[in-house]
């Protein structure tokens, strides 16, 4: 599967260092491998929220799981394990510092099955509360099946947050072709309790995982 690097994604990570002056610059994806498509045998869908603790080399320390739904849990955990960032800068007196730093990466997957009379699989649970450096959103709204597509999909979206919990710009960091237009435009109504450092508001990358089951039809009689 290929990385998640490209000439503009280094470009972008270059501006995102900003202005010396900025007191805080957060940790931005530099490459790593989308999560792997569930098994076809699984019929729900589900959400999943991880605080990501990126060192200050940049490297995944360690990952607490927020909401789980399985199997997606462990499928976007794997990869995002060995993702690498630009890690995190404070401004101090002496300069800038690179500094640990809290990262979110949510997955949303619609189920593949339009079932007629109930729910399958197994509900999103909350099993944890995040750091305040991670920006939480309000709600997980999900994508709409492209109406031309085929097949599943998987995209993964990198969403700039600012301050005010807005989401200022939404950049497709792992593409899956006639998918990105759905989960882009899903992404862009998400909102966001703004990530805080020593009681202030701060801007935050997001990382979002949009998966796509092509839709089949079930319920009684099928």
């Amino acid at each position: 599967m290929r990385y998640m690097v490209t000439a503009a994604a280094v470009l972008m990570t270059a501006i995102s260092q900003g202005a010396p002056s900025d007191p805080y610059v957060p940790a931005r994806l530099v490459e790593g491998p989308a999560p792997a498509a569930p098994g076809r045998m699984i019929v729900g869908g589900g959400e999943v929220l991880l605080d990501v603790t990126i060192d200050g080399a940049g490297q995944v320390d360690h990952i607490d799981r927020i909401r789980v739904t399985p199997p997606y849990t462990d499928l976007v955990t794997a990869a995002v394990e060995s993702w690498r960032f630009s890690p995190a800068e404070v401004a101090t007196r002496e300069g800038r510092r690179k500094t640990e730093s809290h990262v979110l990466v949510a997955g949303v997957y619609r189920p593949p099955a339009l079932f007629l009379g109930g729910s399958l699989g197994e509900p999103p649970k909350d099993i944890a509360k995040p750091a305040a450096l991670v920006p939480m959103p309000h709600e997980l709204t999900p994508p709409t099946y492209p109406p031309n597509a085929r097949g599943d999909g998987t995209v993964v979206l990198e969403i700039e947050v600012g301050a005010e919990g807005d989401a200022r710009a939404v950049r497709v960091v792992q593409s899956a072709g006639g998918f990105d237009s759905a989960a882009i435009h899903a992404a862009e109504g998400w909102t966001f309790s703004p990530a805080r450092l020593d009681d202030g508001a701060v801007p935050a990358f997001v990382y979002v995982v949009m998966g796509f089951r092509e839709p089949i039809v079930s319920g009684p009689g099928r």
